[in-house]
């Protein structure tokens, strides 16, 4: 039993309008069952349905889409993921729905937690970063509700979180506003490379089928014809290192192009596979099927695979931008080989796909406009980041006179 005078001794550490709480009274789990088969709602929410950091839920299936008991959601009640904390997702309801069983279904204790605060708390990395160090498992790594319920957080007083909230709302508009320009953003390049690129060519299984009119100057061929496909070599686990020499080179896989984190070397003698910052690599191996990344120089292995021009009349920007298609993307996919939940991507659909090449001077324009949209696109997550940097900020219980 703690001593009241101890309790009160730690109670005075929290700075004004602070206190601390359990979290399962900040939040009831609701863990009502149903049989898809049986349920007259229309909507079914997976975990691969969620994004992470977002609120909104932009995309989902129908009950009829899955098999095995879900769980039942009511308009305005939270949806986290537990399975996979580290991932990040947490969702507010918009509509009575069912959702995947590898979710809690959360709604907040009026009590101790105004509306829509419960959701912006379970967003940020005060409270994500315990989720991750709570969970169970090795290989998909999951909550338990009793153990979440039992973790104690600070969180502000009610009417500290009538101003937050207030804050929360803006923070989340803005953001809001930069996602839906990012997401214009890629259904115009999507636009402009099916209309600049691929002349909105129609392609059945990865044929052409028909094209209205190739302009003068033009060739049509293959991404066979026109690339060559160079595989990664794979050096020996024991020859990786982790700090830069004179006497190394950096070892790149699929991670290093979304993340600097994590970064191998391999000693210069064992270097079989090279790329510039400028090259066209490809992610062999999937999930996420079919990457096309450029931007890291180094070493690559067999996870990759290098897309150079046979010629000097394609410019590299021109051919990443081409392998950018959606369309390229689902045929791909769908022929891509799937085992052991590794997909690897379907090489000879690819090499058949068809690759339209302007003059010069054209992939040049394209490239102008559609790298224009890129850095648009890049900077926004950017700037959404520290959106949510804000919010750490504000959670972080410090006496900021708010």
């Amino acid at each position: 039993m703690i001593d009241p005078a101890v309790n009160n001794s730690i109670e005075e550490q929290f700075p004004e309008g602070w206190h601390m709480v359990r979290f399962g009274d900040m939040a009831k789990n609701i863990s009502k069952r149903v049989e898809p088969s049986e349920t007259n709602l229309e909507i079914y929410v997976g975990l691969e349905h969620l994004d992470s950091d977002n609120l909104k839920i932009k995309r989902y299936g129908t009950p009829r889409d899955v098999a095995g008991q879900k769980l039942l959601v009511k308009k305005g009640q939270v949806i986290f993921g537990k399975r996979r904390a580290y991932q990040r997702k947490v969702a507010i309801a918009e509509w009575d729905c069912i959702c995947s069983a590898h979710a809690m279904v959360l709604e907040e204790n009026p009590e101790t937690v105004l509306p829509m605060f419960l959701p912006f708390f379970m967003q940020s990395d005060i409270f994500m970063n315990r989720a991750v160090k709570i969970s169970e498992g090795s290989l998909s790594p999951t909550i338990k509700w009793k153990t979440l319920s039992n973790q104690k957080f600070c969180i502000p007083t009610i009417e500290k979180q009538k101003k937050l909230l207030n804050i929360f709302k803006k923070i989340n508009y803005c953001s809001s506003q930069y996602r839906s320009v990012v997401d214009a953003s890629s259904v115009l390049t999507e636009s402009i490379i099916q209309e600049k690129i691929y002349l909105n060519a129609r392609v059945k299984r990865g044929k052409l089928d028909s094209v209205e009119a190739v302009p003068k100057g033009w060739r049509v061929s293959s991404f066979g014809e026109e690339v060559d496909f160079v595989g990664g070599s794979q050096p020996p686990s024991n020859t990786f290192e982790f700090e830069k020499t004179e006497n190394n080179v950096r070892l790149l896989q699929i991670r290093d192009y979304k993340s600097e984190e994590f970064k191998t070397y391999i000693p210069k003698t064992l270097s079989k596979r090279h790329c510039e910052k400028e090259d066209v690599m490809i992610g062999r191996y999937g999930p996420p099927i079919f990457q096309i990344l450029r931007g890291l120089e180094g070493s690559y292995n067999v996870a990759l695979i290098k897309a150079q021009p046979k010629s000097s009349d394609i410019l590299k920007s021109y051919l990443y931008y081409a392998l950018k298609s959606r369309s390229l993307f689902y045929v791909i996919d769908l022929l891509s080989q799937r085992s052991a939940g590794q997909t690897e991507i379907d090489m000879n659909a690819l090499k058949n796909y068809p690759f339209f090449v302007p003059p010069l001077s054209q992939q040049k324009e394209i490239v102008s406009v559609l790298d224009s949209i890129s850095i648009l696109s890049t900077n926004l997550p950017e700037q959404d980041m520290k959106l949510h940097q804000l919010i750490n900020s504000l959670l972080s219980n410090q006496d900021i006179g708010i």
